[in-house]
């Protein structure tokens, strides 16, 4: 199985990196951005939550979406 990070551990990981709460609305906004650089689809992270309740990023899209936000999410 491949490592998952959950969009509230990366959100967790951001608020501490940057010191400012910004909770899953802030991630969310930050998703919305690299989503957009095609990585990977809305519709795929929208899957991933409805079959596990949780959505969450492999490593690679992880270290992406760090890559994209400036900071070590991960």
């Amino acid at each position: 199985m491949k490592e998952r990070y959950y969009l509230t551990y990366l959100a967790g990981n951001l608020e501490r990196a940057i010191h400012c709460p910004v909770g899953m609305e802030g991630l969310k906004i930050l998703l919305h951005g690299w989503l957009r650089k095609g990585i990977i689809s809305p519709e795929t992270l929208r899957k991933r939550e409805r079959r596990d309740t949780e959505a969450w990023l492999t490593v690679y899209e992880a270290m992406s979406l760090s890559e994209y936000a400036g900071y070590d999410l991960t």
